[in-house]
């Protein structure tokens, strides 16, 4: 069994909710984009920010309620999700590729799971980025930080892609069996000598 905290500890914990978390985002993006162009024009890129993850969350508690080893705790004024003995943070992914709130004492401090309200326990950030029009979800990965800022590991976390059952055409009628005849013939030196007798 891995180490607690390690890449592999974090991708067995997460594992069988990769589905989930890629539906509770996609979902999170798809309520954006039902808000009307004039009122998404009004955000600024925080209040944007801020708006998707009240939608993620929001579609967060819709989708993991009823699982077993999830919870939420508003916090700080933040909404973490305790999955699986991890602490999930979910954040939008700036173009330095990092949340956008890193750079902050507190948020280093978090990263390192130094709660005054959940002691010793592992943070992960839950990190979306959008394509550019913010209309579309491009990648979602498992971010983990350490001292200082640094990132000690990234879990990509690919959609599963179902292809649609192959449906076959019907026929009609179904085609007729085609027997093939056999038939011995005789060769030419056969015909031209005859069986042997005058």
């Amino acid at each position: 069994m891995a180490a607690i905290g390690t890449q592999d500890w974090a991708k067995d914990r997460i594992s069988p909710y990769k589905d989930r978390l890629w539906r509770v985002l996609k979902a999170g993006v798809s309520r954006l984009n039902r808000l009307s162009p004039e009122d998404r024009l009004a955000f600024n890129g925080r209040c944007l920010a801020d708006v998707i993850n009240a939608f993620v969350i929001d579609e967060a508690r819709e989708e993991f309620d009823g699982v077993g080893n999830s919870e939420f705790s508003a916090k700080n004024n933040t909404t973490y999700h305790l999955l699986n003995g991890c602490v999930l943070w979910y954040k939008q992914l700036g173009e330095d590729h990092l949340p956008s709130n890193i750079p902050t004492m507190t948020a280093d401090q978090m990263m390192q799971g130094q709660f005054d309200f959940m002691p010793n326990q592992l943070l992960m950030v839950v990190g979306f980025e959008l394509d550019e029009m913010k209309r579309k979800l491009k990648t979602v990965e498992l971010l983990r930080f350490g001292p200082g800022q640094r990132l000690e590991f990234v879990i990509e976390i690919a959609e599963v892609e179902v292809a649609p059952p192959i449906v076959m055409p019907k026929t009609a009628k179904p085609a007729a069996t085609r027997r093939t005849k056999i038939e011995i013939r005789n060769g030419i030196e056969q015909k031209a000598f005859g069986t042997g007798s005058e």
